[in-house]
């Protein structure tokens, strides 16, 4: 593969930068609002508006947004807000990248994570459609095997319920739902990527979305048909986490491309294929109504039923949420939600993980978030109970706070309040605010009229170590590693434990990353640390260090540290 000619530009004092986009300072001047989409659309969306009509401003939205995006200290962030068939709000916030103070804006393409399953279950619900699947199907007859005790159809894939006794409970579980790649592509043929493109982005004009990085045991003619998706892969946000004084570090994205993750796309080409899954361009309402069933409970014991075919459903006092979190470390996290009976949807997407990190949202409760909870304050509530829900003031003193939601008599008012308030205490625990976030949680338990359940649950950003050491590459560095090793055998030492060995190791340029795969696994970004040497995630273990030997300006063979007793040699093709 060719190296991009997608590359970084000057870079300018990262610190500072990181300052204004993910602390309480002045953040406007990295917050970008896509002007002509969000008025455009707007327009599209108020037919019924008179032309002396105001137009609807979101100012005090988009100003939440971006104080709960500093306050999870997330570098990049994007919104999209679809109301009655058309995008009336898109804006980003932050920076997409910001050593080269890229700002991020309602077109940035991020990592979707997990919101990849709701729209692969839409595909594959067109399959299902078409009698191409049978979703009674057990997928051993597509060539897939998966440990159970009983048969597994391609119904337990999509609930989450092939663990144990097929069916007996949901289990969430990426990876038995990523092989669902397989059933798809033995049922049809064609390769997954090109079925997405084809099936969904294509048909919903998601132009700045695309598959992940290819792996080695794609094909050409799958890589080629995505034509953008060179493009989008090389433009996306770059990545970051928190190190463990929970401060904005550099990071890199995992690999890999199927039905669980590894979707890229832009918060505006998701809207764009929620406005055409509702339009009915991409299922058949029956289809539609059948994956958005509530089929099984996600929390153990519950008779609530919360999770359809790749969807949460999720019954908010008679209101139904269709949703899905995406949540894949080091640096990557998504929220998708619709409430179809106010014809409403909202989609964020960021470039760390801790858009989702402090939220129970597994347990099956999208307003556990708090940027869920922002969207059900801007749009939800307003519609459904034609009045503006009340404010506090959270950095009051704690009588003060607690006077002012005690004073609130109205049951969805009240509630709205206190989930807001413990959203809060979970995003400041999230960051390393121990003090503050248990200060809440103090205002909160004496008042609290609703018991959530969900005290229990704290997750700190900084659970990912950060990767120490890694130094930049100019373009002309990168590409002297481009190319195809081949496995030299004898130079290698190899346990029987570690399964065979991959045969070659291919090695690519996008963007500014430069990227690995080695036999048929996916792909990774790999870091450089310098001295020609790399850091590579892996699957199966620990992350290893990937060692070139240079000579005369070209490189010899590569040298890869697996384990101490396990090192691999690999020497360019030809």
């Amino acid at each position: 593969m060719e190296a991009s000619t997608w590359r970084r530009v000057a870079a300018v004092a990262a610190a500072s930068l990181i300052a204004a986009a993910c602390s309480g300072g002045d953040g406007d001047a990295a917050r970008t609002t896509a002007a002509s989409t969000t008025a455009t659309t707007a327009a599209s969306a108020s037919t019924t508006a008179t032309a002396m009509e105001p137009p609807r401003s979101f100012e005090a939205f988009a100003a939440h947004l971006d104080e709960l995006r500093k306050l999870l200290r997330i570098p990049g962030m994007s919104v999209a807000v679809v109301e009655g068939g058309a995008i009336v709000f898109a804006e980003g916030f932050g920076y997409a990248d910001v050593e080269a103070a890229e700002a991020a804006t309602a077109d940035t393409s991020y990592h979707l994570a997990s919101v990849t399953k709701p729209i692969a279950a839409t595909m594959i619900m067109q399959l299902v459609e078409e009698g191409v699947i049978d979703l009674d199907d057990p997928v051993a007859d597509y060539g897939v095997e998966v440990e159970a005790a009983g048969d597994v159809t391609v119904w337990h894939l999509l609930t989450h319920t092939s663990r144990g006794v097929p069916g007996a409970s949901h289990q969430y579980d990426g990876n038995r739902y990523a092989q669902l790649d397989t059933v798809v592509e033995e049922a049809t043929g064609t390769p997954f990527r090109t079925l997405m493109f084809q099936r969904i982005l294509e048909r919903a004009d998601m132009t700045r979305s695309a598959g992940n990085s290819p792996g080695c045991n794609e094909s050409e003619a799958a890589i080629a048909s995505e034509p953008w998706g060179h493009e989008v892969r090389a433009a996306m946000a770059a990545p970051y986490q928190l190190d463990q004084a929970h401060n904005v570090a550099r990071s890199t994205y995992p690999g890999t491309y199927g039905p669980a993750a590894g979707l890229i796309a832009s918060v505006t080409d998701v809207a764009r294929f929620d406005i055409a899954l509702d339009a009915g361009d991409l299922l058949g309402a029956d289809a539609m109504a059948a994956m958005w069933q509530p089929l099984v409970a996600t929390v153990p014991g519950s008779e609530t039923m919360a999770y359809g075919l790749g969807w949460y459903v999720q019954d908010h006092e008679g209101l139904r949420i269709l949703w899905h979190a995406g949540r894949w470390p080091p640096a990557v996290s998504a929220l998708y939600l619709k409430v179809p009976e106010l014809g409403l949807s909202f989609i964020a997407a960021a470039n760390t993980p801790n858009l989702s990190t402090p939220f129970p949202l597994g347990r099956g409760d999208a307003l556990s978030s708090a940027l869920a909870l922002a969207f059900y304050r801007e749009f939800v509530f307003p519609a459904r109970y034609d009045a503006e829900p009340p404010t506090v003031d959270w950095d009051s003193d704690d009588a003060t706070l607690s006077a002012a939601i005690e004073e609130i008599s109205d049951p969805p008012a009240r509630w709205l309040l206190e989930r807001e308030l413990w959203a809060r205490r979970q995003v400041l625990y999230s960051v390393g605010l121990i003090a503050e976030s248990e200060r809440l949680l103090s205002v909160l338990a004496p008042i609290q009229v609703e018991t959530t359940g969900l005290d229990g649950y704290l997750a700190s950003a900084a659970d990912v170590p950060v990767l120490e050491g890694a130094v930049a590459l100019s373009p002309a560095e990168m590409d002297r590693y481009v190319g195809l090793y081949l496995l030299d055998r004898d130079a290698s030492t190899w346990l029987p434990e570690f399964g065979d060995p991959p045969d070659d190791v291919w090695m690519y340029v996008e963007g500014d990353r430069l990227i690995s795969c080695a036999g048929d696994s996916g792909s990774e970004a790999i870091v450089p640390l310098g001295d020609h040497r790399f850091r590579v995630a892996s699957r199966s273990g620990s992350p290893f260090v990937l060692r070139a030997v240079v000579e005369g300006g070209t490189v010899v063979r590569l040298e890869a540290e697996v384990t101490p007793e396990v090192t691999l040699v690999f020497v360019p093709e030809g």
